[in-house]
């Protein structure tokens, strides 16, 4: 199985690669990737708790040519246990963390911890909100099946 999939949303392929590839070389500090305009792209190892960004956004100069992964904290709600250049991983439900987690906390049983999740929230802070609306016999009448409260 995969461990990543190049492109994702935190490792985009930046304006300066082309979508068609000729050649990827894989090594043990990270991925190059060469487009059929010469473009490279060089994707490098981080450590636990960091992803590697090609996102240019958040790159501290211009965009260049080749184009260098730049090393970011994990995101709150995510996590990252161990070196390479694999994207951080989304804290699955009943879990949380902080920025730059290397793996997450389990959320107190009685609290809520959607995916992703940065806090726990107490049940207790939640509103239960109905959405059901009644429904109509058939199109011909305007008679509720449901009893108005």
């Amino acid at each position: 199985t995969p461990i990543a999939i190049i492109p994702n949303s935190q490792q985009p392929i930046p304006s300066t690669i082309s979508s068609e590839l000729i050649n990827l070389v894989s090594t043990p500090s990270g991925l190059v990737v060469l487009d059929v305009s010469g473009g490279i792209l060089l994707i490098l190892s981080t450590p636990p708790s960091y992803y590697a960004s090609t996102d240019p956004n958040l790159a501290p100069g211009s965009i260049a040519i080749p184009s260098i992964s730049t090393t970011q904290s994990c995101l709150v709600g995510m996590m990252k246990g161990d070196a390479g250049l694999h994207p951080c991983s989304l804290c699955p439900r009943g879990w949380r963390s902080s920025v730059g987690s290397i793996n997450c906390t389990v959320c107190n049983a009685s609290t809520f911890c959607p995916p992703g999740a940065v806090a726990e929230v107490s049940q207790t802070e939640l509103q239960t909100i109905s959405q059901a609306y009644p429904y109509y016999k058939n199109p011909d009448t305007t008679q509720c099946l449901v009893e108005p409260m």
